[in-house]
């Protein structure tokens, strides 16, 4: 037992730090895969883009998303870096530790074979066992046999199983370096794609920048349709809240509510493939200083004729239309609002019961474009959420 103790301790601990390493490992591979998607997505919108001043605007506002994102990258590959690394260090010191156990293992072994040679040949031990002066004496050498066996037994099994475990060891931390090289590649190529994009959003900020008094004159535009539509929203928003104060709620509301909110920062998008062009709170422009606006929510930028999605289960409680919205829907999931503006083709009514991921519209866009705009927002009854805060990174 004074030998299997520290093997079996050493194996649990190193089990319990690797099974962690795992899953954080793997968390961090799910968003990096989600964020390429995204990268990919918005790569694809960027080349879609039309000569249209709106449009050229919004190229700028894409191609700022994308460097955003691919921060988000360089900063996801660099936790893994560390998480390998601490891996592979952890590894290292476990593989020392088990060349020292089999050592000693290996040692006591030699030395217990040694000592107990005139044992190693069954005619010998029969002369042993037949030697004895009574038959006590014979009942203990034949049981000390016994026991020798065992403990042979028992020291074979320990070393084997402990050098077994020494190669998936050193397996484990061949495959471990092996892909933190490709990590490295990966964040060097992605540190290059980022100084690429960079010199593109300067290019088109400074030929956007040269038309300067139709660039303002559009942003002033702009500015009055997000303050318009936040006028029109927070009414649906209050008329809400106000029919939902006179409502009795039962236990299904309240744990629809304490669900929604333990989802914090995994909610799904209400676009699969979509990109965010446009932040929570007051945004200033980036292309003329002085020009801020406010938004409740964040404008997500997709493909035409892209599904809009509930993030939750939930039940529609209001569908308008409102100028520069389109058809609004919101959403209710217990104390929480979701709010989708700009869709067109509903396929949902007042009162529907939906699913998370269940279809409630598409989004519209302007004829000839071939992208449009999701206007998104997150309430807890009076108060307004950043989604960036609620959706899976």
């Amino acid at each position: 037992m004074r030998i299997f103790t520290p093997i079996l301790l050493l194996s649990l601990s190193l089990f319990s730090t690797v099974t962690c390493y795992a899953q954080t490992i793997s968390d961090l591979q799910k968003q990096k895969e989600q964020t390429l998607a995204r990268i990919s997505t918005t790569s694809q919108l960027i080349e879609e883009g039309t000569k249209s001043q709106a449009q050229n605007t919004q190229k700028l506002d894409l191609i700022n998303s994308q460097i955003e994102t691919r921060n988000d990258l360089i900063k996801n590959i660099n936790q893994q870096i560390q998480l390998y690394n601490a891996e592979i260090n952890q590894r290292v010191k476990s593989i020392t530790r088990y060349e020292q156990q089999l050592d000693t293992l290996l040692l006591q072994y030699a030395n217990f074979i040694r000592t107990t040679q005139f044992l190693q040949s069954k005619h010998d031990v029969l002369l042993h066992i037949l030697a004895s002066r009574n038959l006590s004496q014979m009942y203990r050498r034949i049981r000390f046999y016994r026991e020798y066996l065992q403990y042979q037994h028992s020291q074979h099994d320990a070393i084997t199983a402990l050098n077994n475990r020494l190669h998936a060891e050193r397996d484990s931390l061949l495959t471990a370096q092996k892909y933190l090289v490709v990590l490295r590649n990966e964040e060097y190529n992605s540190r290059n794609q980022l100084i690429s994009e960079q010199t593109q959003y300067n290019n088109e900020l400074k030929r956007l920048m040269q038309k300067e008094k139709e660039l303002r004159n559009t942003l002033l535009e702009d500015r009055k349709k997000v303050q318009a539509l936040n006028v029109a929203i927070n009414k649906l928003i209050e008329e809400e809240a106000e029919q939902n104060r006179k409502a009795k709620h039962d236990a299904i509301y309240k744990k629809l509510s304490k669900d929604f909110a333990s989802n914090k920062g995994r909610l799904p998008w209400p676009i699969l493939t979509g990109t965010i062009i446009r932040g929570y709170g007051q945004q200033e422009s980036k292309l003329l200083k002085g020009i801020r606006t406010t938004s409740e929510g964040v404008d997500i930028a997709a493909k035409k004729n892209s599904v809009v999605r509930s993030i939750f289960n939930g039940k529609v409680t209001k569908v308008a239309r409102i100028p520069g919205g389109n058809d609004v829907v919101i959403i209710r999931h217990g104390d929480f609002l979701t709010l989708y503006s700009n869709l067109t083709n509903l396929v949902i009514n007042i009162g529907d019961e939906v699913k998370a991921g269940q279809a409630i519209g598409t989004l519209y866009t302007e004829k000839n474009a071939e992208q449009g705009v999701l206007h998104f927002e997150i309430w807890k009854e009076f108060r307004s959420q950043n989604p960036k805060l609620w959706l899976h990174p």
